[in-house]
C-alpha cells in the first residue's frame, strides 16, 4: 500500500495521515432528549445533475438514486467521460424497519427511492423526496446544491439555522467538513425524508406531529467525485440515516439496489458477489460493448460498501478493529481480546436484538466466530468481556482473583457473577439478568475489570494527561453505597432507577465518582472518564460524544462546531473535541460526525442476485422486501447466466434510536479490469479511513482556444497560482504549493490517446503532455514518492522560450496541428 504520510501530492492532491493524540471528552453536543425536527419533504423540489469531476461522469438525484433519473440524457455510469461507454443503469438506496404500530401489531415499513405509487391517488408520493430548501428554488435548471456552482446553492441553508454568528450560512458552501470545506473537487448535497409515506395509518413515527407519516427519518447524502490521480475513477456515496421521529426503532436494515448495464449492451452481464473482497462486480460476458467502445474491450464496475451502519450495544466487535485488527493498536482498540467461541451462538436468536442466551452478547451469529471455507476465511472477531485484556485501563481497578474464576469455571458462559438473574441486584425491569464478565478463565488472572466506578479520581484520561477527562457532575461513593455493597458477596451495588450495577464497591472507593447513566455536565458524553481503556473500540459510537479513537488532536482540530477556525463559533480554541451529534453542524475533524473510524460497522449481512423487472414496488409488500433483502444470512452464491440481473446488497439489523444517526457509505469504481477496479478500491478505501480529508489541488485554470492556420493558440488565467491549500495549512505546512501548468492535446474527447504512461503493474496511469511550465523553486525533477513504480515529473526549472522570469506561462501556441482535424485541449494546474 502506498505511503500516504509522504507522498506530495500529485495534480489534485493526495491523503494525508492526521497525527493522534490521546481520547479526550466531547463538548457540549449532543442532545440526548431528541426533539424531532420540523424539516419535511417537497416533491416539487426534485432535481438530477450530473457529477463529471473526473473520470467518471453519471446521473445523480435528489431522491438517493443514480444514473437513472428519468430523462432520455442520463449518464449511466459512463467511463472515461465523453466517450458514450455506460456501464451501470442504476442505484438506489432502501431503508426499512420492523416496528410496532398503535395496537401493539408488527408492522414492515421500507422505504425505496423512486418507482413506487400510492394506488389510490398518484400524487400522493410514497417514495423518498427531498427535503425542502437545499436547492435554489429559482428552478430545476441549477440542478442538485453543488459545491464548485454557487449558482446552485439555496438562499440559506435549513440546518444551519441554528449558527447564531452566521444564521444558515448565507452565500457558504455547507461542506462535509464545515462551513466553506471544499475538500472534494465536487461534492453535492441534498437530504431526502420518507413523511409522505403514508401507506399505514396505524402507524405514527412522530408523537410531535401526528401528520407525519413513514418512519420518520432524515437522510442526508453526498455525493463526491476527486480528481486526485489514485481515485479519479471512483464517484462516492454517502448516506447519512437519522430517525428524526420520537419512536425508537429496534429492528432496522439499510439496502442499496444495483442494476447492471456493463458495455451498453444490458442482456450479457455477469453480476456477483466477490466474498473475499466484500465487493460486488459487473462484467459483461464477452467483453464487447456497443458502438460507443470500438474495439476496445469492457472493463468492470466494482461497488464497493466504505461504511455500513453500526451496532454500538451488542457487546461486538463487529468491524474488529479494536480487538482481532491485524496490527494491535494499544493506544486505540483493546488488543487480546478474546474472540467470539462457536458455542456462544446456541441458543441465540441472531435477529430479534435479544441476548437469548443470556451470554451478554446481542445477536451474535457464523460472521462473528472463525470460520474457513473454499472462499473465505476469519479469525473471528472479539468481543466485551468488560475485562482490561491490554493492560492500559485506568490505575487502581480491582482485578480478576483466583475466587473469581472458580465460580466463573461451573456457569455455562462463565460468567461472573456466576448465574445473573436469579436476584434483585442482576435482574433487569424486564426479567433479563444483567451480565457482567463474560468468559473468565486463567489467564485473566490478575487484569483489571470493569465496575462502574471512576478509581484512579485523577480525572484525566492516562493516555493523554494534558486532557481533562472525567465528567463533573457526577455522584460520588458514599459510606452508605459502602456499607450497602459490603452485604453482598460480590460487592455489588445497584444504581437506584437504573440497571447499571457497581461491582466490588469497598472503603478504597469512597468519594471516586461512579456511572449513573446521566449525561450530569450537558457535554453529550455519559459516564465518561469511568472505566476508560477496557473494551476500547469495541462497542463505539459516533453519536457518544467521546472520540473512541483517539485521534482528535488540539493542534489541528480545535476548530468549534462548524469546522472552521478562529471564527468564535462554541467549541474555538477551547482545548477540547466539539462533536457535531445532534446539532447539524460537523463539529470537529476526527471526532464522531466526521470520524468514519468511530462506528462498529456490522459489514454486508444479506446479498441478493434478481433477474432484472422482477422487483415491482407496486405489487410486492414492504414486509416482503424487508425479510428477503434486509434480515441478514443469506448469501447468493451463485452468478447467473449472462443476462440482465440486479443486485441487492444489504446490512442490518441494528437499532436506532430517536435521534439516532447511522450511515452506508457506497463507492462506485469503474477499470479495465477486475483487478485493475480492485486496486482503485484499495485507493477509494484509503480515502474512506482517512475521513475523506484530502490535500486539495490548485484552481483550475480557465482556458480559451483560438484557431489559426495550421495553428491553435491556447489561453489561461493565472487563478491557480493563488490557490490556497486548507488542508495543508491544517497541518503547518505551506498552503501556497502551486507549481505549474501542464498542457494537453487529444483528438479524443476523452483524452484516452493522451494516457499511455504505465504503471508498475502494466496499467495505463499518467498522460503525456505537450508541454509543461514549472516554477522555478526549490522543486524539480521526478517526485521522490512514486505512484505503483512511476514517478511524477514536477518540471526542470528553467526559463523556456516565451516563459516569464518564474518559469511560468499562460499562453501557448501549438503549430504542429494539421488543418481538418478536430483537436481537444486540456490545461492542468499540478501542485
Amino acid at each position: 500500500m502506498f505511503d500516504y504520510n509522504a507522498l506530495k501530492r500529485i495534480g489534485m492532491g493526495v491523503l494525508w495521515l492526521a497525527m493522534a493524540a490521546g481520547a479526550v471528552q466531547a463538548q457540549g453536543v449532543i442532545d440526548r432528549n431528541h426533539v424531532p425536527g420540523t424539516e419535511r419533504v417537497d416533491p416539487f423540489e426534485r432535481r438530477s445533475d450530473n457529477i463529471d469531476g473526473n473520470n467518471v461522469r453519471a446521473t445523480i438525484t435528489n431522491w438517493a438514486q443514480s444514473a437513472q433519473s428519468g430523462n432520455p440524457g442520463d449518464f449511466w455510469y459512463e467511463w472515461p467521460k465523453n466517450t458514450g461507454r455506460v456501464y451501470v443503469a442504476l442505484t438506489q438506496l432502501w431503508m426499512g424497519a420492523q416496528t410496532t404500530d398503535v395496537n401493539g401489531d408488527t408492522l414492515w415499513i421500507t422505504d425505496v427511492a423512486n418507482f413506487r405509487r400510492n394506488p389510490v391517488n398518484e400524487n400522493d408520493s410514497w417514495t423518498l423526496e427531498p427535503i425542502k430548501g437545499y436547492v435554489n428554488p429559482a428552478g430545476a435548471a441549477l440542478g442538485i446544491a453543488q459545491s464548485d456552482e454557487p449558482t446552485s446553492w439555496p438562499p440559506f441553508w435549513p440546518d444551519k439555522l441554528a449558527d447564531a454568528g452566521d444564521p444558515g450560512w448565507r452565500e457558504s458552501w455547507n461542506g462535509f467538513f464545515g462551513k466553506n470545506a471544499f475538500n472534494a473537487d465536487q461534492e453535492f448535497f441534498y437530504k431526502v425524508g420518507d413523511d409522505r409515506y403514508d401507506r399505514y395509518p396505524t402507524y405514527f413515527p412522530d408523537s410531535t406531529d401526528l401528520s407525519r407519516k413513514g418512519l420518520g427519518l432524515v437522510t442526508e447524502v453526498r455525493t463526491m467525485a476527486w480528481s486526485q490521480i489514485l481515485i479519479d475513477d471512483v464517484i462516492f456515496h454517502i448516506h447519512g440515516v437519522k430517525n428524526d421521529g420520537t419512536e425508537d426503532l429496534e429492528k432496522v436494515g439499510m439496502s442499496i439496489w444495483l442494476a447492471d448495464c456493463v458495455g451498453g449492451d444490458c442482456g450479457d452481464d455477469v453480476p456477483f458477489f466477490d466474498l473475499i473482497e466484500d465487493v460486488a462486480f459487473m462484467t459483461d460476458q464477452d467483453g464487447i460493448g456497443n458502438q460507443f467502445f470500438g474495439a476496445d474491450p469492457v472493463g468492470v464496475a466494482t461497488f464497493a460498501f466504505l461504511e455500513t451502519p453500526g451496532n454500538a450495544v451488542d457487546r461486538i466487535d463487529n468491524d474488529a478493529d479494536g480487538s482481532t485488527a491485524p496490527e494491535c493498536r494499544p493506544l486505540v482498540g483493546e488488543c487480546n481480546s478474546p474472540v467470539v467461541p462457536p458455542e456462544f451462538l446456541t441458543g441465540e436468536n441472531t435477529t430479534n436484538g435479544i441476548d437469548d442466551n443470556h451470554n451478554g452478547l446481542i445477536d451474535e451469529n457464523a460472521t462473528h466466530v472463525p470460520f474457513s471455507g473454499e472462499q473465505a476465511q476469519s479469525v473471528g472477531v472479539g468481543y466485551a468481556d468488560f475485562i482490561d485484556n491490554d493492560g492500559d485501563g485506568e490505575p487502581n481497578s480491582p482485578t480478576v482473583t483466583p475466587d473469581m474464576i472458580a465460580l466463573a469455571s461451573a456457569d455455562i458462559w462463565r460468567r461472573w457473577p456466576p448465574s445473573p438473574g436469579n436476584d434483585a441486584v442482576s435482574r433487569r425491569a424486564d426479567g433479563r439478568p444483567i451480565v457482567h464478565l463474560v468468559g473468565v478463565d486463567e489467564s485473566d488472572l490478575g487484569a483489571a475489570f470493569k465496575d462502574g466506578i471512576d478509581n484512579d479520581d485523577s480525572h484525566v484520561n492516562p493516555r493523554a494527561p494534558y486532557q481533562y477527562l472525567s465528567e463533573p457532575g457526577s455522584p460520588l461513593i458514599t459510606q452508605d453505597i459502602v456499607d450497602q455493597a459490603a452485604a453482598d458477596a460480590f460487592g455489588r451495588y445497584r444504581v437506584p432507577g437504573t440497571d447499571i450495577v457497581l461491582y466490588a464497591v469497598g472503603p478504597e472507593d469512597l468519594g471516586k465518582a461512579y456511572a449513573d447513566g446521566i449525561d450530569n455536565d450537558g457535554d453529550g458524553a455519559v459516564d465518561e472518564g469511568i472505566d476508560e481503556g477496557i473494551d476500547e473500540m469495541i462497542d463505539e459510537s459516533r453519536d457518544d460524544g467521546i472520540d473512541n479513537d483517539g485521534d482528535w488532536n488540539p493542534l489541528q482540530n480545535d476548530t468549534g462546531l462548524d469546522g472552521v477556525a478562529f471564527n468564535g463559533d462554541p467549541g474555538d480554541g477551547d482545548g477540547q473535541p466539539t462533536s457535531g451529534t445532534g446539532t447539524g453542524f460537523p463539529g470537529e475533524r476526527n471526532i464522531d460526525v466526521t470520524d468514519i473510524a468511530e462506528s462498529d460497522q456490522i459489514g454486508i449481512t444479506n446479498v441478493q442476485i434478481i433477474p432484472a423487472f422482477t422487483l415491482n414496488f407496486d405489487a410486492q409488500s414492504d414486509r416482503f422486501l424487508f425479510n428477503m433483502f434486509m434480515v441478514p444470512g443469506d448469501f447468493d452464491p451463485d452468478i447467473p447466466a449472462p443476462g440482465e440481473s440486479d443486485l441487492v446488497v444489504s446490512s442490518g439489523l441494528f437499532p436506532l434510536k430517536a435521534g439516532q444517526t447511522e450511515r452506508i457509505s457506497l463507492a462506485v469504481v469503474l477499470g479495465g479490469s477486475q483487478e485493475e477496479a480492485l486496486q482503485s478500491r484499495d485507493y477509494a478505501l484509503q480515502a474512506y479511513l482517512e475521513d475523506y480529508q484530502f490535500a486539495q489541488a490548485p484552481i483550475t485554470p480557465t482556458l480559451r482556444a483560438v484557431p489559426g492556420d495550421g495553428r491553435v493558440t491556447l489561453y489561461w488565467n493565472s487563478d491557480a497560482e493563488a490557490s490556497f491549500d486548507q488542508f495543508l495549512s491544517g497541518l503547518g505546512l505551506d498552503p501556497n504549493d502551486f507549481e505549474g501548468y501542464r498542457v494537453y492535446r487529444s483528438t479524443d474527447p476523452a483524452f484516452l490517446d493522451t494516457k499511455v504512461i504505465t504503471d508498475g503493474f502494466g496499467n495505463t496511469l499518467l498522460r503525456k503532455p505537450i508541454a509543461q511550465f514549472d516554477r522555478i523553486d526549490a522543486h524539480e525533477g521526478f517526485h521522490p514518492v512514486d505512484i505503483n513504480g512511476v514517478k511524477f515529473y514536477l518540471g526542470d526549472n528553467r526559463q523556456g522560450p516565451g516563459e516569464a522570469a518564474d518559469g511560468l506561462a499562460h499562453v501557448f501556441v501549438d503549430s504542429t496541428v494539421t488543418n481538418g482535424i478536430t483537436y481537444f485541449y486540456a490545461v492542468t494546474a499540478y501542485d
